[in-house]
């Protein structure tokens, strides 16, 4: 179910994550991740200014976020997750976009991302969003088993 948006924008809105909403968070967190960060974690993104970004539905509950880090003309996204109930409703498009706006507003040209090999719903999300595979990281992501590698992905910005 794919909302206009322009009712998507007047649903869900995106802001600043701040401390106070890492439990709600770290709720979705391990509701979606194998290997979940830990509250210290997203902590930590705030506190050394990452650029950290909630979407929450009708300015009250939590239903995704990202976080990056914007530095020397790049950014990284180093996390972004939808809540189960919430996905495929464009949100992680919504929130990327809005990464992308943050990051060349701070002059980053280039965009890069790790994605697991068997996440195909963000991959394809990624390559429509114009994100191109430029390599692999080896033994990246935990598993239960061991590690598996990531697929690199970066898009450059004109």
């Amino acid at each position: 179910m794919n909302a206009p948006n322009n009712q998507r924008k007047d649903r869900f809105q995106l802001s600043f994550m701040i401390p106070a909403d890492v439990p709600e968070v770290i709720q979705i967190e391990t509701a979606v991740q194998s290997h979940p960060w830990s509250p210290g974690i997203f902590q930590d993104c705030i506190r050394v200014g990452y650029t950290c970004w909630v979407c929450r539905e009708n300015n009250t509950t939590i239903v995704g976020y990202l976080i990056q880090s914007i530095a020397a003309e790049e950014m990284h996204i180093l996390n972004v997750c939808i809540h189960p109930d919430w996905q495929r409703m464009n949100l992680g498009t919504l929130l990327v976009q809005q990464a992308e706006e943050a990051g060349k507003k701070k002059n980053a040209n280039i965009s890069y991302l790790e994605v697991r090999p068997g996440n195909t719903p963000a991959i394809r999300l990624y390559q429509k969003l114009g994100y191109k595979k430029i390599g692999i990281r080896k033994n990246y992501y935990p598993t239960d088993s061991g590690r598996e590698d990531a697929i690199v992905m970066s898009k450059t910005f004109t």
